[in-house]
């Protein structure tokens, strides 16, 4: 039987090194991937649920032409209604005057500012 050495190579301790600091580096990222996603996923849930049900201000807003402030207070609620199911989130109202030859196709025109209007 012959008496064989075994040789080491001469970057063996640098390997050794490497190989330890990639074991724990590993072992780290095994041990923390189950905590960083049940964070993550609370997170994203949250997020999500957020996403589905926004506040008011969060939803869309635009604004409403009142042609002539020919209004009629059953009318409006019928539309504020509406865009509330549309989900708008809000409203901002611009009375324009329409010209005096136009046609008054909703009753009397209601005077800006006033109580009614």
């Amino acid at each position: 039987m012959t008496n064989v050495k075994y040789q080491l190579p001469e970057d063996y301790n640098l390997n050794r090194r490497k190989f330890i600091k990639n074991l724990c580096l590993g072992t780290g990222a095994i041990t923390l991937t189950p905590l960083l996603s049940q964070c993550s996923s609370s997170y994203q849930s949250e997020l999500y649920a957020r996403f589905l049900n926004p506040v008011s201000e969060a939803k869309p807003f635009f604004r409403w032409w009142w042609n002539g402030n020919q209004l009629s207070k059953k009318e409006i609620l019928r539309e504020l209604r509406l865009m509330k199911k549309a989900g708008i989130g809000g409203i901002e109202i611009n009375p324009i005057a329409m010209p005096e030859q136009a046609e008054i196709i909703n009753g009397k025109p209601v005077n800006w500012l006033s109580d009614e209007w």
